[in-house]
C-alpha cells in the first residue's frame, strides 16, 4: 500500500517489498546493436563516411523470464547518396522478445555530408589522373 499505510517504518516495508519485486522480476536490456555499427559509404559527400547510431532515450525494461528470448535486428543503408545531414535516418535497430516488437528505433548519421559540387568532381578527377590512390 506504501502511501496509505499507517506508520512510516509500514511505509519503508512496504516501499521495499516493492522494489525487492521489481528486481527479482524485471531487468534491463541496452537499447544498442549487438555489434558496432560501422561507417556507411557517401557517394558524391565531401566528407566519405558517416557514422551510424541508434538514436535511444536509454534502456529497454523486459522481464526477466524474457531476458534469454530477446533478438535485435539492424537494417541500415549499404551505401548513401550525397547530402546526408546529421540526423537523417540511414536505418533501424528492432528489439523482438519472440514474435512481439518491444522497440523499433531509429539508427541516424552522427555527422554530416554535403555534396560535392561539378567543380570539386572535376578537381578529384583530375587528381585521380596525376595522383592514383583510393579517395573515389
Amino acid at each position: 500500500m506504501t502511501l496509505g499505510d499507517a506508520s512510516s517504518k509500514e511505509r519503508f516495508e512496504s516501499a521495499r517489498q516493492l522494489l525487492s519485486y521489481a528486481f527479482a522480476t524485471y531487468t534491463v536490456i541496452p537499447a544498442t546493436a549487438d555489434s558496432v555499427l560501422l561507417p556507411i559509404k557517401v557517394d558524391l559527400g565531401e566528407e566519405r563516411y558517416v557514422q551510424p547510431a541508434v538514436l535511444s532515450d536509454g534502456d529497454i525494461l523486459i522481464t526477466r523470464a524474457e531476458a534469454n528470448q530477446v533478438a535485435k535486428s539492424v537494417t541500415i543503408a549499404n551505401q548513401l547518396l550525397a547530402p546526408v545531414s546529421e540526423g537523417d535516418e540511414v536505418g533501424r535497430l528492432v528489439v523482438r522478445v519472440g514474435d512481439r516488437v518491444i522497440a523499433d528505433l531509429p539508427i541516424v548519421a552522427v555527422n554530416s555530408s554535403a555534396r560535392l559540387d561539378w567543380g570539386d568532381i572535376f578537381a578529384k578527377f583530375l587528381s585521380m589522373l596525376f595522383v592514383p590512390t583510393d579517395d573515389m
